[in-house]
């Protein structure tokens, strides 16, 4: 071993700040002074589709995308948005005890500065809570055992909320495609932010794309089949159940509301969006990070 790396060795914070007069921060410390704080903070607060379309148009545009899987990532963002978050980031679903209290858990309301849930809370609703963190729970279960969840010290209960952010994510699977970040990089709270809930939503499309049950069906139904595979990838192949069909109706009130053409829900998926990428990478260089 060289003498530098003796000196790095028995000096590594000292050798983390300097070398030669240059900065050099390791990219877990430039996670930190990416975002508010330590990994899991708060991050920024943004409402409103505009700011939707935004960060999807930033993460599609630095990844050398075209204008036209761009703005079809947007509009897809947008109707999936609107069904889960109405475009307020903070927004989640799971039980709400487990809520950083920064965040909107849907029927809650803060006592002591934690979540609680509401007083007189309907039954289906308290259901719809528990389910949401079952699910959570099976994906982080899931993704442990395959090593596939981000290096973090984040508690079980952090893993496993609920859903939250712009798209509804679960934080096991919405993280997935920085599996292979540096230990503290990513926290299960990175579902609310804005830019990493952005590519992850990206990767998860293009994850869903690649299913047989995608695949199967005609490229005329792209978004209906994606938007069921958002809810559940085994509905994929069932456009006629229940589920399937609310969701594809719902897809069409939001698109209406929100400025997305009818035209959209025929139009197939753009091949760029369904090409595996360095979602890892792509994220380091919104961030500033690369």
């Amino acid at each position: 071993m060289s003498g530098f790396w003796l000196w790095v060795k028995a000096h590594p914070i000292i050798a983390a700040l300097t070398a030669g007069g240059v900065l050099l921060l390791p990219r877990a410390a430039k996670a930190k002074e990416a975002k508010t704080g330590e990994p899991g903070s708060k991050p920024a607060h943004e409402k409103g589709m505009a700011k939707v379309r935004a960060r999807i148009r930033e993460a599609t545009k630095a990844a050398g995308m075209s204008k036209e899987a761009q703005a079809w990532a947007e509009n897809f963002a947008v109707i999936q948005a609107a069904s889960e978050s109405g475009g307020d980031n903070f927004r989640g679903l799971g039980e709400p005890r487990f809520f950083p209290s920064w965040a909107v858990p849907t029927g809650a309301k803060k006592e002591n500065g934690k979540w609680t849930i509401k007083d007189g809370a309907s039954e289906g609703l308290i259901k719809l809570q528990n389910a949401e963190t079952k699910a959570a729970q099976l994906a982080y279960k899931r993704n442990k055992e395959r090593g596939t969840l981000p290096q973090s010290d984040a508690s079980y209960e952090e893993w496993t909320f609920g859903s939250g952010g712009d798209y509804g994510g679960l934080p096991a699977n919405l993280l997935y495609p920085f599996r292979k970040g540096e230990p503290g990089e990513f926290h299960p709270y990175d579902v609310f932010d804005k830019r990493r809930s952005a590519v992850g939503m990206l990767a998860y499309m293009q994850r869903l794309s690649q299913w047989g049950t995608f695949k199967d069906r005609p490229g005329s139904q792209n978004v209906d089949t994606l938007k069921a595979g958002f809810a559940s990838p085994d509905l994929m192949g069932k456009p006629d159940a229940s589920r399937s069909k609310s969701s594809a109706l719902k897809a069409r009130a939001n698109a209406k509301k929100y400025g997305v053409p009818a035209s959209f829900f025929t139009s197939p998926m753009p091949y760029e969006l369904k090409q595996g990428r360095d979602w890892l990478k792509l994220i380091r260089k919104i961030e500033g990070r690369a």
